[in-house]
């Protein structure tokens, strides 16, 4: 937004930009531009952790740092399917060519 103001913050579970354009005189009267848009903040980000950029060309990039892992959190095995065959991306099939189905 050229010659406007820009805020990004975070209350309570969103993402907030607000946007602001000073006013301006035309021969009708006043002009001025306002908005505000909210984006839910994703599960598993920081909410202390969220930056915001803005470029020349007028670009708003949003991040925001995932979660840090409690310590001591449990593995969890994942388990390996076999299955026969080469992978070929497909989907893994039953000797009579059906997909197999997750037991």
């Amino acid at each position: 937004m050229r010659d406007g103001v820009f805020q990004v913050s975070v209350i309570g579970q969103f993402i907030v930009v607000e946007g602001r354009h000073p006013e301006k005189q035309d021969e009708f009267g006043t002009i001025e531009r306002h908005f505000i848009r909210k984006f839910n903040l994703p599960r598993g980000v920081q909410p202390e952790g969220v930056s915001s950029n803005l470029t020349s060309d007028g670009t708003l990039t949003i991040q925001a740092l995932p979660l840090k892992p409690k310590d001591g959190s449990p593995a969890r095995a994942i388990p390996i399917k076999i299955v026969s065959g080469p992978s070929d991306g497909a989907a893994p099939t039953t000797q009579d060519g059906k997909m197999e189905e997750n037991k």
